[in-house]
């Protein structure tokens, strides 16, 4: 499904930002999509975090935007989820005039 989508965006404008739970462990949504990922931690279960199946994945950005958004990445247990939240600043340059 993840190379489908990644196809399937193909021709969309960039910079793209793909989130979600993937339900793949670690680096693999990197290594399908060739796309940097955000971030690094474990995401679920939300009650003691032991393998990370929540993605932040880029297309599109400078070395240095992935560097700022994975150092912003904030990971949190919340009580509505099995699943930590995921959070990063994206810093987006928009279009001037």
């Amino acid at each position: 499904q993840l190379r489908r989508l990644v196809s399937w965006l193909r021709p969309f404008p960039r910079p793209l930002v793909l989130m979600g739970d993937f339900n793949l462990p670690g680096a693999l949504p990197e290594l399908i999509t060739r796309w940097p990922g955000v971030v690094k931690g474990a995401t679920y279960p939300s009650f003691g975090p032991r393998v990370q199946f929540d993605h932040i994945l880029l297309d599109g950005f400078s070395d240095d935007a992935v560097a700022r958004a994975r150092a912003s990445v904030d990971i949190r247990a919340m009580d509505v989820s099995d699943h930590c939240a995921v959070a990063a600043d994206i810093p987006v340059a928009l279009p001037v005039g």
